[in-house]
This record gives structure tokens, sequence and C-alpha cells, in this order.
């Protein structure tokens, strides 16, 4: 087998992989918006609010620190849109509603739905479709960069005949 043949059936199976990937995707993602999710409201104090510097984006995030039956949880999935409503439930010493779910404590039900297995198949496949994108198109373009060559040195060796 030829270098371009290799190339080219490469390039097709990257490019069913990534639809394949994609329709795990879009079926993972109606499942997690549409699965019942099993948790309880409860009340806590917050104890603790700290800004942590993030490795990747040099940027910092919220941890918020709540206390429930006695035990000190971070809270999990906290928008950057609710840490005002924390910091001014901190200050005043109100609790706050927060969700229960598998023995933690989440900031809101979306949290739940994101850091279960579900949530968490979806982003790994939302990374490797990304991957396979990029794949595809480079190994697209490097066949398509040997057809090219292959006839553009077929044209010179042709013979013209009058």
């Amino acid at each position: 087998m030829t270098r371009k043949t290799t190339l080219g059936l490469i390039a097709i199976f990257l490019w069913i992989a990534l639809g394949a990937c994609l329709a795990a995707v879009i079926v993972l993602a109606h499942q997690i918006q549409t699965a019942p999710v099993e948790y309880t409201e409860v009340e806590v104090l917050i104890t603790d609010i700290r800004h942590e510097p993030e490795m990747l984006t040099r940027g910092t995030h919220d941890v918020v620190t709540v206390r429930y039956e006695g035990k000190d949880y971070e809270l999990i999935s906290v928008l950057d849109g609710e840490v005002p409503q924390y910091q001014a439930r901190y200050e005043t010493g109100l609790p706050v509603t927060v969700y229960l779910a598998g023995g933690e404590l989440y900031s809101n039900i979306n949290g739940i739905k994101s850091h279960n297995v579900r949530g968490r198949t979806y982003g790994a496949l939302v990374s490797v479709g990304g991957a396979l994108l990029l794949g595809s198109i480079v190994v697209t373009g490097t066949y398509f960069d040997l057809v090219k060559k292959s006839r553009v040195g077929a044209d010179k060796n042709e013979v013209r005949v009058k």
C-alpha cells in the first residue's frame, strides 16, 4: 500500500470516528438534560470563602466552604455569579440552600448533572471529538497535498504527441 492510500484510509477512518463521537455527544447531552437528578435541598452555613489561583488560566476561582450537620464541605460547582450572594450570606451569617447528592454538596443542580458519570463522559467525548477534528483536518490536508503532488509529477512525465 502506498503512503497516499494509507493516508486516505486513515482520513476516512478519522472522519467516521468523528461522526460517531459527535453522535455520542448529542445522545449524552440529551440524556444529561432529561435524566432525573436525585438530590436533597439542605440549609447550610458558609464558613469560608477564599480565592485560589488556577494553574492553567493564571486566574483565580472561588472556593466556598460550608458546614452541614457539623461537618465542613467544599461546595462543588460554584458559579461566578453566585459568589456575591454567598459573600453577603457569609457576612450576615444567614444560611443558604444547596443540594446534597451522593454525599457531596453542590451549589446548583447543573453541577450535579455535570459531576456524575454521564457528565464526565460527555466532557471526555467533547475533548476526544476536538482531537479527532484536528487530526481529521491535518491528515486530510496531507492526503490532498500528496494527491496534488502526484498529479503534478504525472503531468511532467506525460509525453505530448502532436
